[in-house]
Order: structure tokens, then sequence, then C-alpha cells
């Protein structure tokens, strides 16, 4: 699948929660060829990423611990921000 936004709106169906993750590392992918991107929009490109990771590889019913672990994680990255 070569298509960004259908592959975007198929995440999306099963996994709203984690499809805005998906869109904003794929918009600094692109940006990534254009312009230079900072060592912080990636490491927040790969939490991003790994929580959509996390979602798509949980079964069906254990959603709840993936919503758990990403508040945890972005908790994390908020409080080791300055």
């Amino acid at each position: 699948m070569g298509d960004f936004d259908a592959q975007a709106d198929l995440v999306s169906v099963d996994h709203p929660e984690v499809v805005e993750d998906y869109r904003f590392a794929h918009g600094t992918y692109e940006r990534a060829g254009t312009e230079q991107v900072s060592t912080e929009d990636l490491r927040e490109v790969l939490l991003r990423y790994r929580s959509l990771f996390g979602e798509l590889l949980l079964a069906d019913g254990d959603q709840e611990g993936v919503t758990t672990q990403r508040r945890t994680d972005e908790s994390e990255v908020a409080n080791e921000r300055p």
C-alpha cells in the first residue's frame, strides 16, 4: 500500500486513538526529505510509532493495556522535557 491516506484511514477504523500518532510520524518523515528535523522531533516520532505498534500488536481483548501504557509513556515524556 503506497497511499498513506488510505493506510491512515484503515488504521483509524480499529485504532482511532493512535491514528494521530501515525499521521504525526508520517508528517515528520515527509519534512525530513525537504528540511532538517531535530533530534527531539525524531525522538517524538519513535515514541509515537512505539504507541502505534504496541496498539496494533495487542490482541483485541487487551486494548486497555495499551491505552494505559501510552498514558504512562506520555507522562514520562512530559516529565523529561525541560
